[in-house]
């Protein structure tokens, strides 16, 4: 007998281990025939961002796929070290973009179906208001056509991030748009390293350090190594560099860990100093934000900060975060006055970028030039319909 939704409202809760689920209905893009219905994990764990599927296409399918989890750090509140004892260790870097998960689901009759999703969404949008990671992602796809066999061809999920300087986060890149593999997971939580994920030669993270001991005094060393070469860009809310490192460390009994690793400039960014959260703070969580809804609001900031933060901070935080979200949005009516000044120009960036930009300096301030030049990139690669 089929469960109404109150009945499978509660078997998500159970299986998740959290009241935090919400109820999807949606169609897939990627499937586009196919209408999937089910429930979605958005409490901060292992099941973050986990969907579990009841129906597609009105026939019962019941799947539990799971997501991307919140990875945490190697140390509690109080800073004590909670590293455990491995066999071995692969530090990679940790990319700044949007995380884009493959995952396999299944019909009534049991035809398997590819497709994607960002962390709190069943599958990829086509068209939001703040980024439209569809075409990004399908960008992706033509560049790296193996990318939808990498379900079938390792057996799990596969997680990516989408990065460059069109879809800007705190770390901007040269590279307008590119994505690598970052880790596999499958449907019972197991994390796969990259170091046993066949990659058909998409693009991988990059292997930063293999670590073998001395944990505290290597995670110590590296936060240091990547502060060196990190630089505050201009406009005061980006930077040159690498945002960090994934450590996967492979336990005795061969399950995998992950305890991110950053430098203490980016790391301060997620730590409240004092007794509010940080401007940055609150600025990358509207960023995170933005991939899933295109109603960029106050509730749905709290609800995200929530995830990391106690209440009583963020509600000290009000006014902040209320700031914030304004700015985010006002910053969206400025890209839209830099594509209209870049077309009025009537030259391509990408066969004469000097001409371009001299040509928009007269009307941008100089702290502006970044977003500007961002702004028009991020047109170029994915704006263009």
């Amino acid at each position: 007998m089929r469960m109404n939704t109150i009945e499978s409202g509660r078997n998500a809760q159970e299986i998740f281990k959290t009241n935090a689920v919400s109820l999807f209905e949606a169609v897939d893009p990627y499937n586009p025939g196919n209408h999937v219905s089910g429930w979605l994990c958005r409490a901060e764990g292992a099941f973050y961002g986990s969907l579990l599927i009841n129906e597609v296409n009105g026939g019962e399918a019941p799947m539990l796929v799971r997501g991307t989890p919140k990875i945490g750090y190697p140390f509690d509140k109080q800073g004590r070290w909670t590293f455990p004892s491995a066999k071995k260790i692969n530090a990679y870097e940790k990319l700044d973009g949007t995380n884009i998960l493959e995952f396999e689901y299944y019909n009534s009759l049991g035809f398997k179906f590819v497709s994607y999703k960002t962390r709190l969404l069943p599958f990829l949008r086509d068209g939001g208001k703040w980024g439209d990671f569809k075409s990004m992602w399908d960008r992706m796809i033509e560049r790296h056509p193996a990318i939808p066999t990498l379900c079938k061809v390792n057996g799990c999920n596969v997680s990516f991030e989408l990065y460059g300087s069109a879809n800007p986060h705190l770390i901007l890149y040269e590279v307008p748009l590119e994505t690598a593999i970052l880790f596999g997971v499958n449907n019972a939580g197991k994390i796969i390293d990259l170091h046993n994920i066949n990659d058909c030669k998409v693009p991988r993270a990059k292997l930063m350090a293999t670590i073998d001991g001395q944990y505290v005094e290597s995670y110590q060393w590296q936060k240091s190594e990547m502060q060196k070469k990190l630089v505050v860009l201009v406009d005061g809310e980006s930077y040159r560099g690498i945002e960090g490192q994934v450590w996967y460390m492979t336990l005795d009994d061969g399950s995998v860990v992950q305890f991110k690793c950053k430098p203490d400039e980016i790391e301060s960014i997620h730590f409240s100093q004092g007794r509010r959260l940080s401007r940055t703070t609150v600025m990358a969580t509207c960023l995170n934000a933005m991939e899933n809804t295109d109603v960029l609001s106050y509730d749905f900031i709290v609800e995200l900060l929530a995830e990391e933060y106690p209440h009583e901070l963020i509600s000290l935080s009000k006014d902040l975060i209320l700031e914030t979200v304004k700015k985010v949005q006002r910053d969206l009516e400025f890209k839209q006055i830099v594509i209209e000044a870049y077309k009025d120009v009537g030259v391509s960036v990408l066969t004469d970028k000097r001409a371009v930009m001299r040509a928009l300096s007269s009307r941008f301030l100089k702290t502006e030039i970044t977003r500007v030049y961002s702004a028009i990139m991020a047109y170029e690669t994915v704006g263009k319909k």
